[in-house]
């Protein structure tokens, strides 16, 4: 099932993906079908509401649906669902499936079974749990690394916009896309939009070489075991 059909759909829908994913941007690709601003699409992150419950000693998820309550159109994104405890995770699937959705309003719940929760696809949970709701699957760029050429041009594109930050608009040169297309990629999609982000910032020529990103000491000089060059020095930690 993919995200353009998935769209179309009023159930909830559940977005799976590795750490960097990138979860957001296509939560918002989603709601964009439908609406045509941002200001209606709210993120929840459902991890900080948690902490503040065990700092508050107050049960911050619960109320999640009185601040549900206050949104009458639009999409809600809930992140860091998988960063939950067992019995948040339970309090945040039985508000969202006990919630009387107003007509207008879309919930999207990114996870990643790739953490603690992978327990439940083990178990083969999934299909109680996710009984009534859609479930795409994003895989991590590793796997797509015939599309980074594309990827390339779609963030400098989006950087070089106003709506973006406004910078000057470069290419990376063939050797560069292609050197790009056998590295690993451990912080995913996220990881190559930094990477792109930190050589729009840096003043160049046009045209981004091989000679430029080494020296800009983004990817690590290291092979893993599958012959992949992992990149590590940009920051991935937010999950989603």
């Amino acid at each position: 099932l993919d995200l353009d059909v998935a769209a179309n759909t009023d159930q909830i829908l559940f977005l799976n993906g590795e750490t960097g994913a990138e979860k957001g941007e296509f939560a918002k690709y989603v709601h964009y079908q439908k609406h045509n601003k941002e200001d209606n699409f709210v993120n929840i992150q459902l991890n900080l509401l948690a902490a503040d419950e065990q700092q508050e000693n107050k049960s911050s998820i619960s109320e999640l649906e009185n601040f549900i309550d206050t949104i009458k159109e639009g999409t809600i994104f809930l992140s860091g669902y998988s960063e939950l405890t067992t019995k948040h995770q339970i309090q945040a699937r039985n508000t969202l499936q006990n919630l009387p959705l107003a007509q207008g309003i879309r919930f999207i719940v990114g996870v990643n079974f790739s953490k603690k929760d992978k327990k439940l696809m083990q178990n083969k949970e999934l299909d109680t749990i996710f009984f009534d709701e859609v479930l795409v699957d994003l895989p991590p760029l590793r796997q797509c690394l015939q599309d980074i050429p594309e990827l390339l041009k779609g963030f400098v594109d989006y950087f070089s916009l106003a709506e973006g930050e406004g910078l000057t608009p470069r290419r990376f040169s063939l050797a560069a896309q292609n050197m790009l297309t056998k590295y690993a990629w451990p912080g995913n999609i996220k990881q190559l939009k930094n990477l792109v982000h930190a050589t729009l910032l840096r003043p160049g020529k046009e045209i981004v070489n091989i000679e430029e990103i080494e020296e800009g000491k983004y990817l690590s000089p290291k092979f893993d075991e599958n012959g992949l060059i992992p990149v590590v020095t940009t920051d991935c930690s937010n999950g989603d």
